[in-house]
């Protein structure tokens, strides 16, 4: 009881110091982060001042109840809710954002609020608010970049793309989780592991098991354990994906480079992605969520895949970082349990799904190892036949025109060559006579005459 008593004086002394912390204390490290930008942009909004984030949550709070004692306004928050979330559905109606983009701003708000109600001034009525949000879902109308596209990506010479975006499309990770990956996050799994578990399910079943493990399947890797993170508060609170082969011998390829070449001392708390700004670093610090965003676009554009958008137009086709998600939303999906899509993504099951769905690491695995050839870039079984077969035919008609044009010049060639080789015999033909006239005495060879 006292052990209880003492963390119920910690958490409201936490709620009354650092407002923000406790109210996003039990979500997950990515979501805590996005949580975070959007109530400081709420604050901003309505002008609080402070130094830091947790002022401005302290004067939010504060606020709230001098207006309530002072002024005999218990509607000073919600209103400014209110006026926040109609903003940006002015955004909206333009087409600056999507409602579900709207909806990021709200919930984050919403969390806060209930997270501190113990210190607000009255009830804040969620089902008004809610009402300013759009009830039909809007999606942003784009796709997810094609293998042709990713290949043209991946053959930029900045050494950290290739990485970046087959760990993305291998696992559908956010751009914003390489802040928190490091090199023991990425475990190789090999064809023993994976054939151990095998044999050991068909003797459980069976009593036996005619599988056999050998000393190559020790060091073939068919996939990698991707911990995206990790709160310390047991498996259950731990999201994990995984990688194929291809990018996880991007990753370590990029590894040696920078310890065998810039001489860095590599160890399991080295990031993944670091900031190659500064020459041969040999400590070089974690590139930064905007300078991922940068690395991305300036890549794009450097392979012609993003261009000055037509007037009227604001979004191109697929997003620069979004789509290596959807992506592998999209291949492994059309392999996969959707279920276990789901989980990898770190979407939340819904309903009995979340409850009763509970598959094991490895039997995520063996459903993941069938999208590996899906997911894999540079994998021949990747290329869609029907650009192959265009390609193809493109080729084809471009070698019969130049056949053509060559043959048409090797005519013309021919052609301006007898002519001329019957000029030649017409003109030794002339010479000829003109010799032989000229030694006869037909022509005549007198002296010209001297003037006087």
């Amino acid at each position: 009881m006292q052990a209880i008593k003492n963390n119920n004086n910690i958490d409201r002394l936490t709620r009354q110091r650092a407002p923000v912390a406790h109210a996003f204390d039990r979500l997950e490290p990515l979501s805590k982060e996005r949580y975070t930008e959007k109530i400081e942009a709420f604050f901003d909004f309505i002008g609080l001042e402070g130094n830091s984030l947790e002022e401005k949550g302290l004067a939010f709070l504060t606020k709230g109840k001098q207006e309530v004692i002072d002024n005999n306004n218990p509607y000073w928050i919600e209103d400014n809710i209110e006026n926040f979330l109609k903003h940006h559905k002015e955004r909206l109606k333009k087409g600056e954002i999507v409602a579900t983009t709207l909806e990021t701003y709200y919930w984050p708000i919403k969390v806060f609020c209930d997270r501190n109600k113990l210190t607000l001034p009255g009830d804040i009525d969620w089902d008004n608010l809610s009402k300013i949000i759009p009830k039909t879902s809007s999606y942003s109308n784009d796709r997810c970049p094609t293998v042709q596209e990713i290949r043209r990506v991946i053959k930029n010479p900045n050494r950290r793309v290739k990485p970046i975006v087959l760990v993305m499309c291998s696992s559908g990770i956010r751009l914003g989780a390489w802040k928190y990956l490091k090199w023991k996050h990425v475990i190789p799994i090999t064809n023993s592991h994976y054939l151990h578990w095998k044999k050991q399910k068909e003797e459980d079943e069976n009593g036996h098991s005619n599988i056999t493990i050998t000393s190559d399947d020790e060091s073939k890797i068919i996939a990698a354990k991707l911990i995206v993170y990790n709160d310390g508060e047991g498996d259950n609170r731990q999201h994990f994906s995984y990688i194929t082969p291809e990018a996880y011998y991007a990753l370590k390829e990029m590894i040696d480079y920078r310890e065998q070449v810039q001489g860095e001392k590599i160890t399991g708390e080295s990031g993944l992605i670091t900031n190659e700004k500064v020459g041969f670093a040999t400590a070089p610090k974690k590139l930064t969520y905007n300078g991922l965003r940068r690395v991305l676009n300036r890549t794009l554009k450097t392979e012609g895949l993003r261009s000055v958008l037509p007037e009227g137009k604001r979004r191109y086709e697929w997003k620069q970082s979004h789509g290596y998600r959807k992506f592998f939303e999209t291949y492994a999906g059309s392999v996969m349990h959707p279920y276990n899509v789901k989980m990898l993504i770190d979407h939340k099951l819904e309903g009995s799904e979340n409850s009763y769905w509970k598959p094991t690491e490895l039997q995520l695995l063996e459903d993941y190892l069938r999208a590996i050839p899906k997911l894999t870039i540079n994998n021949q079984d990747n290329i869609d036949k029907s650009i192959l077969q265009k390609e193809v035919a493109e080729l084809k008609e471009k070698s019969e025109q130049q056949n053509t044009e060559k043959e048409r010049e090797a005519e013309e060639t021919k052609k301006r060559l007898e002519e001329l080789a019957a000029k030649q015999e017409i003109l030794q033909a002339t010479l000829q006579a003109y010799s032989k006239h000229y030694w006869t005495g037909t022509i005549s060879r007198s002296k010209p005459q001297q003037r006087s």
